[in-house]
């Protein structure tokens, strides 16, 4: 009941896209990743944790077939590209990180444990598209997934298979997260009216640069935004990296194995 439908199309090669224009594609999810972080964080009374640029380039499938007053209010909010260099510059980006997940497997030994560096690093974001079988698509706008972002459409039957669709789904979620997510949550609401959905998972595993060691990790004090501690492990280290102080803020940034990914903190 579930059947990809995608253009014979080869995958276009970024080494034609301009750097400034990737540039300003980045710029531009990272607006986006702050708007939507304040939206989301509200009064900051909970824990918080989401892609920004998985959303992003979930959210550029839909804009590659997207026109008119719906283009242009996608292109204001997710702060996009004009579509003649958005799409370019998304699969150049794309590429480009999965670039760096193949250059770490093989400084770590491709896909066995290396005892020096850790566990290869890996990064999947995977993105797709599941519309209503029979509901209409246009050959330009296949042509441009397989180009620009090597994806397809899944065509199902929500009217009529709604069960079959959702659990067709979360397979797909399951696979791309390497079975560390095994249903979409909150759980997926289909009905006879759905036409199409879009998904997105993403999975990121790597091994720190600077381990910290397991002996050194000891109970702490975390204090939270209302002034009151909780009693949570710590963990401590020496590493030698980048630090910065400002105004009512410490930042420091945490390399991983490789040193072409890092966790800001």
């Amino acid at each position: 009941g579930v059947e990809l439908i995608r253009a014979e199309v080869a995958r276009a090669e970024p080494a034609g896209v301009e750097s400034e224009t990737v540039g300003s594609l980045v710029e531009g999810n990272n607006r986006f990743a702050f708007d939507l972080y304040h939206r989301l964080a509200g009064d900051g009374g909970q824990n918080l944790i989401f892609s920004p640029y998985s959303i992003s380039q979930a959210f550029s499938l839909v804009y590659g077939g997207a026109q008119g007053e719906t283009a242009r209010q996608m292109a204001g909010v997710l702060h996009m590209l004009p579509p003649e260099t958005h799409h370019q510059a998304s699969n150049a980006l794309d590429q480009h990180l999965a670039g760096l997940d193949e250059g770490a497997g093989g400084m770590s030994g491709g896909q066995e444990r290396n005892e020096e560096l850790g566990d290869p690093f890996q990064l999947n974001s995977a993105n797709a598209v599941w519309v209503q079988d029979g509901f209409p698509l246009q050959d330009t706008y296949l042509a441009l997934l397989a180009e620009q972002y090597g994806a397809g459409l899944w065509q199902v039957d929500f009217a009529g298979e709604g069960e079959t669709a959702r659990e067709a789904i979360n397979v797909w979620v399951a696979q791309a997260t390497e079975g560390r997510i095994e249903e979409l949550a909150p759980p997926l609401q289909l009905s006879a009216a759905t036409r199409l959905v879009l998904a997105n998972a993403i999975y990121f595993k790597a091994s720190w640069l600077f381990p910290f060691g397991e002996e050194e990790t000891e109970e702490g004090d975390f204090t939270l935004l209302d002034g009151t501690a909780v009693t949570v492990p710590l963990m401590h280290g020496r590493p030698r990296v980048p630090f910065y102080e400002g105004e009512g803020f410490q930042a420091v940034q945490l390399p991983y194995a490789g040193r072409d990914v890092e966790m800001l903190v």
